[in-house]
This record gives structure tokens, sequence and C-alpha cells, in this order.
């Protein structure tokens, strides 16, 4: 094995070998489909500088098929080496093990888009990669450009992390004559980050983001037949918080970081978020509770005081969809005043887009646990993973104010004709504002009509959050296996 891996590493472009190297396990690869050459002949081993290589390895000692696909002189990638692509990912479903996928190089990728049996082959792969999604998890890391039909296959895995200044994703600059760049638009690593979706994380190194899909197979299981791998944690499973008695600002209507909630609360108070850049107004990514792998999505009141946008509700529908396939529990923290309105929302199609959001949570049979943390308005408290969709378990601290809307909203509609006739109306407005804070403004209502099971000290979040999870892990609950759902795409 040490010297087939030696062999094949040495045979490989420096920048492809070390890229490999940092993300498998010491000298675990082994590489398949050595003798396919380019052209498709036979009778001769190919040069292995070649712009394909696939294997076996082994990530965190699990087992994982690895391809490489990167740029060489030439306008094409040769069919049999798309091929050879497809098939090491149609073994990785069938076998089940996780796909990482490698693009990108130090030269730049052909452009791929001219009708060929080289753009039918691309097909192949693309068809591969959909048919594989949701059965194992799929992480492609870009490490240089990417171009044409390349540029989707890396972006159709469940995760692309990108890595190095030079990594680059571009569909079609080349037949509306602009160059991508940081600046320009497209998607490279600024702006994959921050603006298109792209990327799950941007890193500054290659090294980087091979850590970074080690870190994110680690909170998948192998295949959707099984469960992540627990790990045990020194962290105890009962340890209060007490910081969290006093992250809220004083007023309702001050901003803090949804992070000072998120992170102190998991084991070793460690989170790897996802899509960092992108959407910011809420929150997503992966942590563990008592060892057990959780993806945690969480409004983020710095950011349009929380609001749920367009881009906000598709990210967070496409991260729970990933932990639903993949047997992940999903904590949801909520502080959010409600859809950002505006026309321009309107018009580009807030009510479809947002429904994706309501959607994935309706469809998710992972356990869910909700936990409201401040503000919980309207229709996007029920939107944020509320007991009517299907919550299993929710709870709230007692700063949390559940209702139809906010004190002053209410009042001013409820009220609208007694202030307006008082000898002081802003007296009036502020004694009505106070006592419909008094008397509706908290959850325990929310709670006598069972939207929440309890009402806990903040300090306590983290051993309630573990006791529930323990306790619904046992779920157990299926779909209709014939039903092909119609998600608002």
């Amino acid at each position: 094995m040490t010297t087939h891996h030696a062999h094949t590493m040495a045979a490989l472009p420096e920048p492809v070998a070390n890229a490999i190297a940092a993300l498998v396990d010491h000298e675990t690869f082994s590489s398949l489909d050595v003798w396919v050459p380019e052209d498709g002949s036979v009778g001769q081993r190919p040069d292995p500088s070649h712009q394909v290589v696939t294997g076996w390895a082994q990530i965190e000692g699990r087992p994982a098929l690895v391809f490489a696909h990167w740029p060489s002189p030439g306008p094409d990638v040769p069919s049999a080496l798309c091929e050879k692509i497809a098939r090491a990912i149609d073994v990785a479903r069938t076998v089940g093990v996780p796909v990482v996928g490698i693009f990108g190089g130090e030269e730049e990728f052909g452009e791929c888009e001219a009708p060929s049996s080289t753009s039918s082959s691309y097909g192949t792969v693309v068809r591969s990669i959909a048919q594989t999604s949701g059965v194992v998890p799929q992480i492609n890391v870009v490490v240089g450009p990417c171009r044409g039909a390349a540029a989707i296959m890396a972006t159709m895995a469940d995760f692309a992390v990108f890595g190095g200044d030079g990594a680059l994703l571009e569909l079609s600059a080349s037949v509306t004559g602009g160059a991508l760049d940081s600046v320009g638009g497209g998607a490279s690593p600024a702006i994959a980050d921050d603006r298109t979706s792209v990327a799950v994380s941007v890193w500054h190194s290659v090294e980087e983001a091979m850590e970074e899909a080690r870190a994110l197979l680690g909170y998948l299981p192998s295949n959707n037949c099984g469960l992540p791998e627990r790990f045990v944690s020194p962290d105890p499973a009962d340890r209060l918080v007490p910081q969290l008695g006093s992250v809220l600002p004083a007023s309702g209507n001050l901003p803090y970081n949804i992070l000072d909630v998120i992170q102190p609360v998991l084991d070793d108070e460690e989170f790897v978020e996802c899509f960092a850049g992108w959407a910011k107004s809420i929150v997503c990514g992966f942590g563990r509770l008592n060892g057990h792998a959780v993806g945690i999505v969480a409004n983020q009141p710095k950011i349009l005081a929380g609001a749920i946008d367009i881009t906000a509700s598709e990210k967070a529908a496409r991260f729970i969809r990933t932990c639903d396939c993949f047997g992940v529990p999903l904590v949801t923290f909520v502080d959010v005043p409600g859809f950002l309105p505006g026309i321009d929302q309107e018009h580009q199609g807030m009510i479809r887009r947002g429904a994706k959001l309501l959607y994935a949570y309706c469809e998710a049979t992972v356990p869910r646990i909700q936990v409201v943390v401040r503000k919980g308005y309207g229709g996007a408290f029920v939107v944020m993973d509320s007991r009517s969709i299907g919550s299993d378990y929710a709870m709230a601290w007692p700063s949390a104010e559940v209702a139809v809307m906010g004190a002053e909203g209410a009042v001013e509609v409820i009220h609208k004709r007694e202030i307006k006739e008082s000898a002081a109306p802003d007296r009036t407005y502020q004694e009505l504002l106070g006592r419909y804070r008094d008397e509706y403004l908290h959850p325990y209502i929310a709670a006598q009509k069972s939207q929440i099971d309890d009402v806990i000290a903040p300090e306590e979040t983290r051993m309630r959050l573990v006791t529930a999870l323990e306790m619904l892990l046992a779920k157990r609950e299926s779909l209709d296996e014939y039903r092909v759902p119609i998600p608002p795409l």
C-alpha cells in the first residue's frame, strides 16, 4: 500500500499531489483507473500528468472516494477522463462512501461549451453527481481556475469550499467579454463568499480549505443509511452557561451577535459556520451537543434586525434539506421580527422563494428543537420551525416575545382611536405600550397555548438542549416512499 501510494502521488503534478496529501490521511490514497488513457486507446499506460485522477483514501479514518480535476493545455478534458470521474462517483454511491472532488490548478480550464463528445461526457458526470445527491455526502474543493461545464460540476456538490487566491469559477464570461476577479463579478473567492452562495467557505490557502472539507465530513455520515458519528466530548452535558443571562441588550430594539448564544452552548464552543458571507441575516452551521452532530439555524439580529429576506430563506432551506438528507438533528434559535418588507423583495418573489424555508422545515424528519431567544413575531415565527410546522420540542427564554407583531405596531392598531382622542396622546400611548408588554409580550401565553413546551433560564440552554436531543434521537418518521415532492423551487 505504501509503495503504491508513493508511486501514485509521485506521478501527479506537484500542486495536485499536495492538495490530495492535505486532504487524506497519510499514505492512504490509492488510484483507480490508472490505465485509462485520454484518447480511449489501449496498449500503453498513459502519461500520469493527465487531467484527472481518481482513487480511494481514508479521511479521518473513514473510507472516501477522491477525484482531482485540473487544467492542462488544450480546449477540452478528454471524454475518457470525464467518464472516469462519473464512474468514480457511481462507485462511491453504490458503496456508500463520501466523495471529495478537487478542481483547478495553476492553468485555466478550457471552455468545454461547444457541442462535442467532450461536452456530452460532462453530461455523464453531472448525471452521476445528481443521482448521488442525498445518498452520500459530496464536497468539492476549488483551488484554481475552473470554467464552463466544469464550473457547474464543481458547484453541484453539497458543499463547495474555496482555497487559495487563484480559486475561480466562471461559466460564460468569455461570451460576454467580461473578466471575473474579486472586484468585477462572478464566483471569484470574495464574490463566491458573499454574493453568489457558491462557496460554503473561502480560505486563503489550499491546506485550510482541505481542513475545512475534513471538518465538514466529520459532521456527516458516510451515507444516508447511517447516522453521523458520535464523538465523546469532555465538555459536561449539564454545563451551565452563565454568560447567556446577560447576552441580550437592555432594549429589545438593539442588536447583538447570535453567535454569542450559539457557540457557548456547543461542545467545546466549536461551531463550523456555513455560507457565512452570504445572506448574513441568518446563520447556518454545524456543532455538537454531548458528542452528537447538530445543524444550527439562527436569525442574526445584528443584520437586518434578523428579518428573513429572500437570500436568507434560500440559504437556510438548502442547509435544512442537507441536514435532513443525512440524519443531522436541527436546532433553531429564533429572534425574528418578521419578513423583510419592501417592493424589491416582493417583486423578486419573496412569497414563493420565502416558502422554500417553510417547505424545508415541514419536510424535515430529523429531530428538531426550537429555542426562542427574543422576538418571535407573526408568520416569520411560524416559519422558524415552530411547533405548528412540526418542531419536536420548543423552548423559550423569559425574554421571548411570541406575538403577531411588536408592541409598538400592536398598540397603534388596537388603540388607534383611544390614542387619537386622548388629551395626552403621548402619555396614553406609553401607558398602553407598557400594559401590552406586561400582558402579552412574554412566552407564558404561548406556552399555555402549547406553542412552547417550556420556559427556561438562559444559562440552562445547553443542558436542556442536550436532554431534549437525547430523548429525540430515537425519533422515527418517514414520508411516503412513493411521494415525489414539488417544492417551490
